[in-house]
């Protein structure tokens, strides 16, 4: 008799996301200081997507997350993301 557990293997992966996320800014390497002053560096005048988030190490505060510029930030496993309060006008737009 062959027994499955559940989640015990996982057959998705994310090559197409990573791929069409490879261009845009990675802050995975970087000290929550330097990506904090990276995210703040962004274009104000359209939505940037960021990769490489760290929610371990990088906490999205309410008042961070209002004192950004339009971003998407997705985090490091690809499983979740946060968008600023400046960036929602620009999903709301689109969906």
């Amino acid at each position: 008799m062959n027994a499955t557990i559940p989640l015990l293997h996982d057959n998705h992966n994310h090559a197409a996301l990573y791929a069409a996320l490879a261009t845009c800014p990675n802050i995975s390497q970087l000290d929550a200081a330097n990506a904090v002053q990276l995210l703040h560096e962004l274009p104000i005048d359209s939505l940037s997507v960021v990769t490489g988030w760290k929610s371990n190490e990088l906490a999205i505060t309410q008042q961070l997350r209002s004192s950004l510029p339009p971003v998407i930030l997705v985090n490091f496993s690809l499983h979740g993301f946060i968008i600023s309060d400046s960036g929602l006008p620009y999903v709301e737009a689109t969906f």
